[in-house]
């Protein structure tokens, strides 16, 4: 496998950062696609772990830091970290593209919103308070799994159509 260059990071990094700042559907962004492709695309480097989680920080420069950051990073980073540890280089049909978006968003969605519960005030620190945070977290994961699947199919299409690969240098 030949090794990633500085320009496809730059252009993967980019288009993260643009993903989020343009108005879009709450969670419905890039960046679970992009926690499970850069370690695939990226030639399995442990760098490209951080190719996602330096979108977010790019991005968060611009929009703002919040207190649950770190659980936003760390859920972004630990898709990155499974998808790296799986050593294929391409998902293998529609199957799998939908098992890994609805697995990353989960992932995502558990995440985030037990830090949403424990670092805001906005719920009860008890069972009911949790359980009222992940309830009123459903539709944020509905959007981010079908904006997972959607850029995943889509960065599968751009990668793979000889005319729009040249952006990737494939």
């Amino acid at each position: 496998m030949k090794a990633f260059k500085l320009k496809e990071v730059l252009w993967v990094v980019g288009l993260l950062v643009l993903s989020r700042l343009i108005p879009h559907w709450p969670n419905v962004t890039a960046m679970g696609a992009a926690a499970i492709l850069a370690p695939r695309w990226l030639n399995h480097s442990k760098l490209s772990l951080v190719v996602p989680v330096l979108a977010l920080l790019v991005s968060d420069l611009i929009l703002g830091f919040h207190s649950t950051m770190v659980f936003t990073y760390s859920s972004i980073f630990l898709v990155s970290w499974l998808s790296w540890r799986s050593q294929k280089e391409n998902l293998s049909g529609g199957v799998e593209l939908i098992q890994w978006s609805l697995g990353s968003s989960l992932l995502f969605f558990l995440i985030t919103n037990f830090g949403v519960w424990l670092m805001t005030d906005s719920y009860q620190k008890n069972i009911y308070g949790l359980a009222m945070s992940y309830w009123k977290g459903v539709p944020f994961f509905v959007y981010d799994a079908m904006g997972t699947l959607m850029y995943l199919s889509l960065a599968i299409f751009v990668r793979h159509n000889r005319k729009l690969a040249v952006l990737f240098h494939k």
